[in-house]
């Protein structure tokens, strides 16, 4: 019984840990695809024949929204994960293991 908890806890420690290494690493390179996209962003008369269609945006400005949205869920999913950790570990630290009932 001690075991299985054991090995439950280190499981739940080990995701939480591998998702907030993903969201991390994909913060940063978010970070880099927008800050690339800046620099690379068309202006003057160039970034006037984007605008009207007479020729295509650089790829980085194309694609650096997706990174950041992919930044987002990420960091969306690993804080979810650690929030339920956090309230099954709150939940078996009780008697009952159930969750808690407000009075």
């Amino acid at each position: 019984m001690i075991g299985a908890t054991v090995a439950k806890e280190l499981e739940r420690a080990r995701l939480t840990e591998s998702t907030s290494a993903v969201a991390g690493l994909t913060n940063a390179t978010s970070v880099a695809a927008t800050t690339l996209a800046a620099v690379s962003a068309p202006t003057g008369l160039a970034g006037f024949s984007v605008l009207v269609g007479l020729s295509a945006p650089p790829l980085i400005v194309v694609l650096a929204p997706y990174a950041v949205g992919l930044a987002v869920a990420t960091s969306a999913v690993a804080g979810g994960v650690r929030f339920y950790n956090w309230y099954r570990q709150r939940c078996e630290e009780r008697d009952d293991g159930d969750p808690p009932v407000e009075n």
